[in-house]
Parts: structure tokens; sequence; C-alpha cells
């Protein structure tokens, strides 16, 4: 008997277990483009929006911020940051909102 471990089916339960899922863009991992693409299609089967996603991409000086994200991905809103304290304050807002803290 031979039990092969994946980390990818590590980290896809523990998306399907999240209630919210932040993901940062910003250097196009194709990752997190699964991961995200993951639980969008989590929610597709479920019939809910995608409000439980936050995506996040640093403003970098030599790209431009719209050609960067996936084609998939651009109709979505995509906060942009360009210092990690602009990054908290969007993360801190965003799960206020979802949470209706």
């Amino acid at each position: 008997y031979f039990l092969l471990y994946k980390v990818t089916d590590e980290i896809l339960k523990a998306i399907n277990s999240s209630d919210y899922l932040i993901a940062d863009l910003t250097f196009g991992n194709k990752n997190v483009y699964q991961e995200v693409g993951f639980i969008m299609g989590y929610n597709a089967s479920l019939k809910v929006k995608p409000e439980n996603i936050l995506l996040v991409m640093r403003k970098l000086p030599d790209k431009e911020f719209t050609t960067e994200i996936g084609f998939n991905l651009r109709h979505y809103q995509v906060k942009s940051f360009e210092e990690v304290d602009e990054l908290k304050e969007i993360v801190k807002d965003s799960i206020i909102k979802y949470y209706n803290l």
C-alpha cells in the first residue's frame, strides 16, 4: 500500500473550510490563481456570490497594474496598495464589512 501526500490537497482543504480568502495577485503566482479559481468554483456550486474573497495587488513601479491581473479576474474588484499599512487597512475594512462587525 502506497500513500501519496499532496500539499495541494491540504491547501484546498484549508481553503474549503475557511470563511474568507485573501489572495495577493502581486507576482502572478499561478498557485494563487488556482486557489482563487477553486473558491470561486466552490462559491458557484453553492450559488453564493464571491463576497468572501479579497483580491489585492501591490502597485509596483515597473508594472502596469491592470495588465498584470489575469484576464479572468479583471472584472472582479482588485484592491491596490503601495505600502503595507495600506494593505492592513484594506484587509481590516474588508473583514469588518464581510462579518458586519
